[in-house]
């Protein structure tokens, strides 16, 4: 595994035993970073997920088709040797990207450098730039801004405090390897984030991957909708900016709680067509917890539970949602849901 050493950044951890193909095309950077990634499990093995992303930055990801990456350690790839370095798996030697977390343990990651959360200057600094990452296409009002950060109540000196932070954050951007006196722009009252070349962000990512899941599962191709929706799930299951509330909070949690439900979807579609029914199933139950009401997806896992012929559980399953509906709304299943439990109930 030493070939997928790296900053850890990612907590979360990938199990199994058979061969996936993972197609990492609909959460890259640009077109020509086009690659599909092989991973052989011939044991249960576990890769750090965000080890598997700094594939990205191959200067030549083409080369890969057809490579395989075991867990038997590092591997020459054709012409070029993966490096086996804190920079992580296959990192370019000729150029890194500037790779951002702001899920989970907001992080900022170059090449072999990392700043880490615990360097940002707390709660104040993490906020602002995961504000300013996200909304780096416009210039971010000082007001703005300051009305986002301290939701409550502005301090008296905001102006003042708010600027410090900035150039806190400026400094620390800099020790990265990233230009002081341009990371974080000012004019004319207003601040943007403008790194000098191609930036990842695991929430863009993970948005992207979103879409290209459901385009392959509504083409009629759920196993092409096996790695973006995994890469989907994994990040948008991370927490968001812990601790921290206001409006801007709030609706980024909103997007990304919404934008999980529909990834979990396609993971569903896609462990199904592969055959990996237990996993599929808890992915399904994943989304009638997030989605209390929604009768479509009762009715998913009430069918999973039939096929595997657990009907007692698909029938409780409908009991308990009748239950919830008639407490909480003060209404009955859909016509279609109550035919769907007569016909398993038989």
């Amino acid at each position: 595994m030493a070939a997928l050493d790296g900053f850890g950044l990612g907590q979360d951890l990938l199990f199994g035993y058979t061969l996936h193909v993972v197609n990492l095309a609909g959460v890259l950077l640009h077109a020509f970073h086009e690659l599909v990634l092989v991973v052989g499990l011939e044991l249960p093995t576990a890769l750090t997920f965000d080890s598997l992303l700094h594939l990205v930055s191959l200067a030549n990801p083409h080369e890969l088709r057809g490579c395989a990456v075991s867990s038997r350690g590092p591997h020459q790839l054709p012409g070029r040797q993966v490096a086996s370095s804190p920079a992580g798996f296959g990192e370019s030697l000729e150029r890194a990207v500037l790779r951002i977390y702001v899920t989970g343990t907001v992080q900022v990651e170059l090449g072999q450098r990392l700043l880490s959360e615990s360097q940002l200057g707390g709660p104040q600094g993490r906020f602002v730039l995961t504000y300013l990452v996200t909304e780096r296409e416009r210039a971010v009002t000082q007001g703005e801004l300051a009305e986002a950060l301290w939701s409550e109540t502005l301090p008296p000196s905001w102006t003042l405090a708010l600027s410090a932070i900035v150039s806190r954050l400026r400094s620390r951007l800099a020790g990265v390897g990233l230009p002081r006196n341009r990371i974080i722009g000012n004019a004319f009252g207003c601040y943007q984030f403008t790194p000098p070349g191609d930036v990842w962000v695991d929430v863009e990512a993970a948005l992207s991957a979103v879409d290209a899941a459901e385009g392959a599962i509504g083409a009629g191709d759920p196993f092409a909708a096996y790695g973006p929706s995994l890469i989907a799930v994994t990040v948008l299951r991370r927490p968001f900016l812990t601790g921290q509330d206001g409006e801007w909070v709030e609706g980024r949690r909103s997007v990304l709680a919404s934008n999980l439900v529909r990834a979990l979807d396609c993971r569903v579609e896609a462990l199904v067509a592969n055959n990996e029914g237990e996993l599929a199933l808890t992915h399904a139950r994943e989304v009638v917890r997030l989605e209390p009401y929604r009768e479509s997806a009762y009715r998913r896992l009430m069918r999973m539970l039939a096929a595997r012929g657990e009907r007692a559980e698909a029938v409780r399953l409908y009991q308990d949602f009748g239950r919830l509906l008639k407490k909480e709304l003060g209404v009955a299943p859909s016509d279609e849901t109550e035919a769907l439990y007569r016909e398993i109930a038989g």
